[in-house]
């Protein structure tokens, strides 16, 4: 029986979701008479929730609540989550775990 430590999940995590880019700045105002224009540009994930999978022999924890990243190597940003679990359901021989993922 092999154990799926918490980081394996959290990998196996990361490689589900997806991002993109998106302006939280303020856009066009007005500064002592010259036009200027703000840009913002933050990770989100492309759904405010994301549904993750994984499986995990009968014998193994099932973790309720895990928390992770995401970074971006380019830009250098980051993106926290965290994954609660929705059900876990047992598919002879796996469990199949459902995670819904949230930004914090």
């Amino acid at each position: 029986m092999t154990i799926l430590l918490e980081d394996d999940v959290r990998d196996q995590i990361n490689e589900q979701l997806e991002y993109a880019y998106e302006d939280e700045g303020i856009g066009t105002y007005e500064w002592h008479g010259s036009k200027e224009n703000d840009v913002c540009m933050r990770m989100r994930l492309t759904d405010d929730v994301a549904m993750v999978e994984y499986t995990t022999d009968k014998d193994e924890m099932i973790y309720v609540n895990i928390t992770g990243y995401l970074r971006d190597i380019e830009t250098d940003q980051e993106l926290d989550w965290v994954a609660e679990l929705e059900s876990a359901e047992y598919d002879h021989p796996h469990y199949v775990a459902k995670y819904k993922v949230y930004e914090v």
